[in-house]
């Protein structure tokens, strides 16, 4: 291996130097453009539930049925009512893969009242929080539902 190790010069350092911070400034006014663009419009916006392949820990394999959050510039924040969990999905992956479905909002609603009443019942017998009552989350799931 013939490696040649290259001695600079003090104004080819300085040189280096001046444009190392030039391009972190470049770099530091892309991220503040891209953070004060407005957020594109997704296709699914207006859509209160949709279906979705996941593969995730907290809500399980296969497409499920998961209630729009709020759709954001990089990810979509979205509820499931039969785990009381919240998933963050990338937002890519959102608009190429969800479909909007009809959700059947008095039951879903229901669902999610019923899950909540059962996960706090589980949790005063207890005496600790062994399961997630989704929290403010739930609350805002049912009232985007009604």
């Amino acid at each position: 291996m013939n490696m040649h190790v290259r001695t600079l010069s003090p104004q080819q350092k300085a040189w280096e130097t001046r444009r190392a911070k030039l391009d972190g400034r470049v770099l530091i006014e892309t991220r503040k453009a891209e953070a004060a663009a407005p957020v594109v419009l997704s296709p699914l916006q207006d859509a209160k539930m949709v279906e979705l392949w996941l593969d995730r820990h907290d809500v399980g394999c296969g497409y499920r049925r998961y209630v729009v959050l709020e759709i954001g510039y990089r990810s979509v924040l979205l509820f499931s009512a039969a785990k009381l969990a919240t998933v963050e999905v990338d937002r890519r992956e959102f608009d190429r893969h969800a479909r909007e479905v009809m959700p059947k909002a008095k039951a879903v609603v229901a669902i999610i009242q019923n899950n909540i009443k059962l996960a706090d019942r589980i949790n005063d017998r207890a005496g600790d929080i062994i399961i997630s009552d989704g929290g403010r989350n739930a609350a805002r799931a049912v009232e985007r539902l009604s």
